[in-house]
């Protein structure tokens, strides 16, 4: 297998043309210019075991519906939300083409290699995987507008093709090196400005990863942990698009292989779990569900007994208020029966006393009248004799 590899590694080199001849050493300028000779190689994809990959290739991860589409060959992403779409295979060696470009200025994007499963697991929008080396994306004002800010150039990332391990991943960068020892930063610096497109060449080998931009080889790095792994395309939060992308896959040991088996697997036995974890939470759920509904009953039936005590304890007591009340309503109504009675035998007292009265009065009148006729006819005698 290795003797393999070793012949495919060379094939793959001399056609690439990143070897000078067996018979030419060159010395002062002539290794000067065969050394930059051999950092230019501008690969298309186009030749034998070359691949092309659309956004079938992908599966979304973490981002909206429409945060990625394609159309005419080019893949577009609105940089919404913040997440990725994941090669739906792994990959260990290979050599990868992608052109690139942002529509807005300080756009932010990156391609990620070998990216472990458990990296993606459990991504919600807004977040990037834990794990895999960034091929780094990046608008030339993002860098601008850094130094602005803090009135210095940056000492931890540049626009023109950084390459990092991100998360748990791993990786020893080629020099030049950022400030903090993680990144490779480009020897060149030769990535174009917006809405220009940008042309980039991996090569991912052995655990070892070498980036072209725009014809020249810039950055990479080695000793990459994991080395196999997905690819992904990374949103976050500005517009970028990618057209041109092909991959041509190259012999290895495997691992990609045996960890897509692994993750096979994995999914059965979690599958399998989750179903006997279901099944057994069913049986609970029914057990409990019925114990419940025992308790319920034997609850019901409590609070009936005491609903109905309570209910007999009050009707007795409401029997005793309204016999009571019939009590003070007989008596209030017999007090008023004999209150009456005594008015209207008062009302006739007075009325027949009245009457009485009234009739004596009269017969006064009557007999006054009789003497007062007598009465005036002597006064008119009297009164004629004096006269």
């Amino acid at each position: 297998m290795k003797t393999s590899l070793s012949v495919c590694s060379v094939v793959l080199i001399l056609v690439s043309g990143f070897l000078l001849a067996d018979d030419e050493k060159p010395n002062g300028a002539a290794k000067a210019k065969a050394q930059t000779a051999s950092r230019k190689a501008f690969i298309n994809g186009e030749g034998p075991g070359w691949k092309p990959l659309s956004l079938a290739d992908f599966e979304n991860v973490n981002c909206d519906k429409n945060t990625w589409q394609e159309k005419d060959g080019t893949i577009y992403c609105t940089g919404k939300p913040v997440g990725v779409t994941r090669s739906k295979k792994t990959y260990e060696n290979f050599e990868l083409v992608a052109e690139w470009r942002h529509m807005k200025p300080a756009g932010n994007s990156g391609i990620f290699l070998w990216a472990p499963d458990a990296s993606f697991t459990g991504l919600k929008p807004g977040q990037l995987p834990r794990g895999g080396i960034e091929v780094q994306v990046l608008d030339l004002e993002y860098e601008t507008r850094y130094e602005k800010k803090n009135g210095k150039k940056s000492d931890w990332f540049t626009s023109h093709g950084d390459v990092f391990p991100v998360g748990t991943s791993k990786m020893k960068p080629f020099a030049p090196v950022s400030k903090n020892g993680r990144r490779s930063f480009p020897s060149k610096r030769l990535t174009l400005g917006v809405e220009k497109w940008n042309h980039y060449y991996v090569r991912a080998i052995n655990g070892e990863v070498r980036l072209w931009v725009n014809g020249e080889e810039v950055s990479g790095g080695s000793n990459c942990q994991p080395a196999a792994g997905f690819m992904a395309l990374e949103s976050e939060g500005s517009p970028v698009e990618f057209r041109n992308l092909r991959i041509r896959e190259l012999p290895g040991s495997g691992i990609a292989k045996a960890v897509a088996a692994a993750e096979k697997a994995a999914t059965r036995k979690i599958a399998a779990a989750k179903a006997v974890s279901a099944k057994k939470a069913a049986t609970q759920i029914a057990k409990a569900k019925t114990a419940a509904e025992k308790a319920a009953a034997l609850k019901v039936t409590a609070a009936e007994k005491a609903a109905a005590v309570k209910v007999a304890a009050a009707e007795k007591t409401a029997a005793a208020q309204v016999a009571a009340v019939k009590a003070a309503v007989k008596k209030a109504k017999a007090a008023a029966v004999k209150k009456a009675k005594a008015a209207a035998e008062k009302a006739a007292a007075e009325k027949a006393a009245a009457e009485a009265a009234a009739a004596a009065e009269k017969k006064k009148n009557r007999v006054l009248k009789t003497v007062a006729r007598p009465l005036a006819g002597l006064a008119k005698a009297l009164g004629g004799l004096f006269d």
